[in-house]
């Protein structure tokens, strides 16, 4: 398993519980009251955190497992895959406190506008890696043997 798997299905995993934490809160009516106190929509941030977070991170990392395997190539960029990777969870983590924290929504934009480039940059780096490579054609037989590299 390369680092962009394993970071993204670790994070995944830490989503998952940090957003099960904010559905437990939010199932609860003293925590529920208090979440709501801040003045903003808490099942929001909750849902981006297991939508987002969760299910999406995950797939993020079993896609730069699975994609480059199936298509005989390798990661197109793995500087490009941390730097999505760095995007796409600033970005969750500031539209989830917008969501939450954030009374007059200043931070949802700046939250929604760092995951869209993460999501570019992982749909970049993703089609890039899915390229066909070229391969060298088979050197001509000489005497009826194969001179294969």
């Amino acid at each position: 398993m390369n680092r962009l798997t394993r970071i993204h299905v670790v994070t995944s995993l830490a989503y998952f519980l940090l957003g099960s934490l904010v559905g437990l809160i939010l199932a609860w009516d003293p925590a529920r009251l208090w979440a709501y106190g801040f003045g903003g929509q808490p099942r929001l941030a909750h849902t981006h955190l297991q939508l987002v977070g969760f299910v999406i991170q995950m797939i993020f990392g079993i896609a730069y497992h699975v994609l480059p395997t199936l298509s005989r190539g390798a990661i197109h960029s793995y500087p490009i895959g941390f730097v999505h990777y760095v995007l796409t969870n600033i970005g969750i983590l500031t539209l989830s406190a917008g969501f939450w924290f954030n009374r007059n929504g200043d931070l949802r934009p700046l939250g929604a506008l760092l995951l869209f480039a993460g999501i570019l940059l992982f749909a970049y780096n993703i089609w890039k890696s899915m390229r066909p490579r070229s391969i060298e054609p088979p050197v001509p037989a000489v005497g009826g043997k194969s001179c294969q590299h």
